[in-house]
């Protein structure tokens, strides 16, 4: 009888721990990112720093970003908050060239788009709104 209720202790208290791990759940996006967008504003560590237009369109597997005198396309993999860029073409004086991958979190509400990376040493925030 005591090795019964031992056993039974033993499974209950395994079953609890088991359930006590780290769950991994892999996290899809929506594609409420995906569509053409036109950027409003750059800000760096807070401070308001340019108001120059670009036009950033993404699919669900790519982007094309583009403004009146350079252009950068490339790969995309989105999950629920988060976009790795791949830049595969870029004729834009940058730091990040053909071949950089470029991790930033976003977020969409309503018509806007935001994202946010920090990367190199400072925050970046660019505010898009759909066109």
């Amino acid at each position: 009888m005591k090795t019964k209720i031992i056993t039974g202790l033993l499974l209950v208290t395994l079953l609890l721990l088991t359930g006590c791990g780290e769950t991994t759940l892999t996290e899809e996006a929506n594609s409420d990112y995906v569509g053409t967008w036109m950027r409003q504003g750059t800000y760096t560590n807070g401070a308001f720093v340019s108001s120059e237009s670009a036009t950033l369109t993404f699919t669900e597997g790519s982007f094309d970003s583009y403004n009146s005198y350079c252009s950068n396309s490339g790969s995309i993999e989105v999950t629920v908050n988060t976009m790795v860029w791949v830049v595969e073409q870029s004729d834009c004086p940058s730091i990040i060239s053909v071949g950089s991958t470029v991790t930033s979190t976003y977020s969409v509400e309503g018509s806007t788009l935001t994202t946010i990376n920090t990367e190199y040493g400072a925050e970046v925030k660019e505010i898009y709104n759909k066109a």
